[in-house]
């Protein structure tokens, strides 16, 4: 690139896009004349594609598409069960988004940490990598996944992406740092020339809508030098019924076109936690909705994912040895939880397991304080995910699960919790007591050693018939139920108990059959009277531990200078002292005043290491005072609310806040990041940035 300048366009009229201007246009390559026109003509081949093939638009009932999905469900090929983590590829994954803070894989950990993991580990278990081979990505975004993968096997890794790398992605053209970037088109490229012609393994993470399907057409009479390929797909309701592969298999089991997109309008259902959110739109595809109850919804959309995937496995397998479908992740972790992985050698077994085998059957549940809908959970697992990485917490494999409050209920509304997976539930527990930050997040603990099928089995492997027990259950009226089935089988006390029976009813599923995780454990170690405070002391205040979180996090050193910026009439003379005794060598504290015609600091901002900006105001008011701190180079440190409480959840608005922050900052600030804590409430933000 030879320009600097940002481009032109403007996303849907309204955003500007933030990628660098190809030489001697106003735009980038993704946005420049000749690609707008190629997109369009694209977008209208489908249309008279579509027009061509003589299928009017009509509404599907939505009874008769069920029947028939019903008729070809007991020969779909059985999905391979092969959901597993990598300690080794976690700490990669860490390692990476250490040194590049614009890994979006990052703010969304929880997600994309266990998926990465997996398909790391699937691949490598392939047994075809080595030294002399080559491990393609395609649609590879920055290269993360390619990168891991590549380091754990010490093989040559070629990353294929139509978009430009930009900047913090892995690699270059050059192939620096073990990895070379190839900025090409998919349907331009043949895969053999990319390759050299060494032998190959192809994936292709998440790889959206139609081009899962483009990259399905490019493995099609793979060269003898493509050993095996693993695709996972995602965002099924955006694949184009022209551009599916798997036509023909729906066209031979009786579903058309218009099918086709019913079946993706029960994917969109199924993902969602309310009762028909846009019932007035799917109603424009479907009849007869509401025939069939919300909970019914979810086994429809997996079902349909099924049929679609079915579908390119029938194509795959006219040119592959080999082709499986794998269950990579927990569905909870990720509706799009399937990978294609089709072979051209002998086929390597693969490993097997179920909901509470796949990583370990022993670990620990946690309950947190938040309401629905909050993503105090995904923030949650992301800290936990990076204690592990760093050997702070013994634990395989953190994830997040939904579950309906209400087992009575099939449409009632659900919480999340967060399960840890760990081969010691004792050592974790207690290594949990020691957390300070995780008090002010959990509010239940449950820890399981066995997994049963009926509550009778459950109870009866964990009560101490020589003991006081206790019984500590989810829901809470399942208590009820326990103290029934025990009788008089084991001595029961609620304050001068022994050991603690815990039981915690898992269902995902309405109408599915729970399963019961259960533990035995002695109150010495764990006691449920103890939670949420862990046995310590009152939270300490949301200003410190929030300090605490960005020391023990790494984003400040804590042996250095800090001066506080407060709001007139507030004391934070505490957070003066937490610092100081924590090491801190300089603490400094200014009063900030914003007024339309400026900011007053008052005493003057000294030059310090770190400017923890904490006024008790507006977003706006804390930029404007970030904007008008002296220029002495510095990190700039500071809360703010980033969209109004009920708009905390609308991705839109978090997006539209933090371009705002960027632009506000642009001239004054650099590596700017926006960190959502785990002490940040759910509408908070906390950004870092260098004054320039």
């Amino acid at each position: 690139m030879a320009s600097n300048d940002t481009c032109s366009y403007l996303i849907r009229g309204k955003r500007r896009c933030v990628r660098e201007t190809t030489e001697g246009s106003a735009t980038c390559s993704f946005h420049s004349t000749e690609e707008m026109a190629r997109q369009k003509a694209l977008r209208d081949e489908r249309r008279e594609q579509i027009i061509e093939s003589g299928l009017a638009r009509r509404k599907v009932d939505i009874l008769a598409l069920v029947e028939k999905m019903k008729k070809v469900e007991p020969d779909l090929t059985p999905v391979v069960g092969g959901v597993c983590a990598m300690k080794e590829a976690g700490k990669l994954f860490d390692e990476m988004c250490e040194r590049q803070k614009t890994m979006w894989q990052k703010a969304k950990r929880s997600w994309h940490q266990p998926q990465i993991e997996s398909l790391a580990k699937h691949v490598t278990l392939l047994g075809i990598l080595s030294p002399h081979t080559v491990l393609l990505e395609l649609g590879a975004g920055k290269g993360l996944l390619g990168a891991i993968i590549g380091k754990l096997n010490m093989c040559e890794v070629v990353v294929l992406d139509k978009r430009e790398g930009g900047t913090g992605g892995c690699g270059d053209d050059e192939g620096n740092c073990g990895v070379r970037r190839i900025h090409a088109d998919l349907s331009d490229t043949q895969l053999h020339h990319v390759t050299g012609g060494k032998p190959a393994v192809v994936i292709a993470k998440h790889f959206c809508g139609d081009a899962t399907d483009l990259a399905i057409k490019s493995i099609e009479n793979p060269d003898a030098s493509i050993k095996a390929a693993v695709v996972a797909p995602c965002c099924h309701p955006k694949i184009s019924f022209a551009k599916y592969t798997g036509g023909e298999y729906l066209a031979a089991h009786g579903f058309d076109c218009n099918d086709f997109e019913a079946m993706q309008v029960l994917m969109e259902i199924s993902r969602e936690r309310t009762q028909h959110k846009h019932q007035a739109s799917y109603a424009k595809k479907l009849c007869n909705l509401d025939k069939v109850p919300h909970a019914a919804f979810y086994a429809l959309g997996r079902l349909s994912r099924r049929i679609i995937e079915e579908g390119r496995m029938h194509y795959l397998r006219k040119s592959w040895r080999s082709v499986r479908l794998v269950e990579y992740v927990p569905h909870a972790v990720s509706p799009d939880n399937l990978f294609l992985l089709a072979e051209n050698t002998e086929p390597k077994p693969l490993p097997t397991s179920t909901m509470w085998t796949q990583y370990s059957s022993t670990g620990v549940i946690l309950h947190l304080t938040s309401r629905v809908l909050s993503d105090l959970p995904m923030r949650t697992s992301e800290y936990l995910l990076e204690k592990r990485d760093k050997g702070s917490l013994p634990i395989d494999m953190v994830w997040i699960a939904d579950m309906r409050l209400d087992r009575a209920v099939a449409d009632a509304c659900s919480t999340e919790v967060v399960v840890l997976h760990t081969s010691s539930p004792v050592e974790l527990l207690c290594a949990l007591r020691g957390d300070s930050l995780l008090e002010r997040v959990i509010d239940k603990i449950f820890p399981f050693t066995h997994v049963s099928e009926s509550l009778e089995a459950a109870v009866h492997k964990e009560v101490a018939a020589d003991k006081l027990n206790r019984v500590y259950a989810y829901p809470k009226a399942l208590e009820g139920e326990v103290v029934s089935l025990l009788g008089d089988a084991a001595p029961l006390h609620t304050t001068k108990f022994e050991v603690v029976v815990s039981v915690f009813e898992w269902s995902l599923e309405a109408g599915s059959p729970p399963v019961y995780l259960s533990s035995s454990v002695d109150v010495s170690v764990w006691n449920p009277r103890d939670w949420p405070s862990l046995g310590s002391t009152a939270p300490v205040p949301r200003a410190q531990a929030r300090m605490q979180e960005l020391i023990e996090r790494n984003k400040i050193a804590i042996c250095s200078t800090f001066t506080l910026v407060t709001s007139e009439g507030t004391d934070h003379a505490y957070l003066a002292t937490y610092l100081s005794a924590s090491g801190a060598e300089r603490v400094n504290i200014a009063h900030a005043r914003v007024a339309a015609t400026g900011v007053t600091f008052t005493p003057s901002v000294l030059p310090a290491r770190y400017i923890l900006v904490l006024l008790d105001s507006t977003k706006e008011d804390i930029l404007q005072a970030i904007a008008a701190l002296p220029r002495d180079p510095c990190t700039v440190v500071a809360p703010l609310k980033i969209c109004p409480p009920a708009k905390r959840n609308n991705p839109a608005a978090v997006k539209s806040a933090h371009a705002k922050i960027a632009s506000e900052l642009h001239n004054v600030a650099q590596s700017l990041e926006v960190l959502h804590l785990l002490c940040d409430k759910d509408n908070e933000r906390t950004i870092t940035c260098d004054i320039k």
